[in-house]
């Protein structure tokens, strides 16, 4: 009598305690309700598990595709690489196997061949043609299982985010290849939140020049590239440092004069490519040190006034 409704487990057993109680009541309704045929064959299924695509290892290693549209009166290709979320999008007029493997020819000369196509099971992906074009460039094909977009779910998001984004864009500019323009400049450059890179840093091991470059600059560009290089641990290329290395010598005379200008040395941060680090002699450079090695001695014994390095004698005051 409690099963009559066919009303499930929870149902009987509120019902069951307003008007009856044995021993093991819960286990009896559990037992009664899994035994009947009606309920299990018009049971609705349970919610399944989709296991998540395994990481990939590097850049261009598997790419997801798939098609958006119709949009704008066209379809779009969207062409995703797993490891960085680098994206390709082609304005097709029609979706045939024969434009399909055409753009991803123009994808595959610039990136090179992927190891992993993941798609749906559309007529232009499962054909034959498809997969011959696969199999002559070594690349493995997987399709998705049917009615189930959501196991290529890295496509998925990519033309919901690409359809988001156009149709702001439109509003500005209602031209379609600049609109598209200005959202795969600005898609891409754009970093990740998990690890603080944009899509081109992780895929081309770079970061492209935007318009936000011009606003520094080159020097200051420099300076960033090797605090990034310490950052790293890498070497420091003192040529991004902006560092000259240069002898001034405003009135050097020749080697046999006795009177020689200052030699000043800036910025003295290249081990081995000063004349000093090497070990050899500037002219007049030994004889300019022991002037001064002779005005310090003098300045020790007796107060100077100093200017512009030459020794200004005491003034001299007569009585009157």
């Amino acid at each position: 009598m409690l099963h009559e409704g066919h009303w499930g487990q929870t149902r009987m057993k509120q019902l069951a305690r307003r008007y009856i109680w044995f021993p093991n009541i819960d286990q009896a309704i559990k037992n009664c309700s899994e035994a009947c045929s009606n309920c299990g064959l018009h049971a609705s299924q349970p919610k399944q598990q989709y296991s998540s695509w395994p990481a990939a290892a590097g850049p261009w290693e598997r790419i997801h595709i798939d098609f958006a549209g119709p949009f704008f009166s066209q379809m779009w290709l969207i062409v995703i690489d797993s490891f960085s979320s680098f994206p390709f999008i082609f304005e097709l007029s029609s979706t045939t196997t024969e434009s399909t493997i055409y753009a991803l020819q123009k994808i595959f000369a610039i990136e090179g061949l992927p190891s992993t196509i993941v798609s749906d099971n559309g007529p232009q992906f499962s054909s034959a043609k498809f997969k011959m074009f696969c199999k002559l460039n070594s690349i493995e094909h997987v399709g998705t299982a049917p009615f189930h977009p959501a196991s290529n779910g890295l496509a998925e998001l990519a033309v919901r985010t690409f359809k988001e984004s156009f149709k702001k864009i439109m509003q500005e500019e209602n031209d379609r290849e600049k609109a598209l323009y200005k959202y795969l400049i600005t898609y891409r450059a754009t970093p990740i939140q998990s690890s603080k890179k944009s899509k081109s840093e992780l895929l081309h091991g770079r970061q492209p020049r935007t318009i936000f470059s011009a606003m520094f600059p080159e020097s200051h560009q420099n300076q960033l590239r090797a605090r990034k290089n310490t950052e790293n641990g890498d070497d420091v290329n003192t040529d991004d440092l902006d560092i000259d290395l240069h002898l001034r010598t405003d009135s050097l005379s020749s080697p046999d004069s006795s009177s020689y200008s200052d030699v000043r040395l800036d910025n003295e941060v290249r081990s081995g490519s000063s004349p000093m680090a090497s070990g050899s002699q500037i002219p007049g450079l030994q004889i300019e040190q022991q002037k001064k090695t002779a005005q310090m001695t003098e300045s020790t014994a007796t107060p100077t006034l100093r200017r512009t390095g030459r020794i200004r004698k005491k003034p001299v005051f007569f009585p009157n």
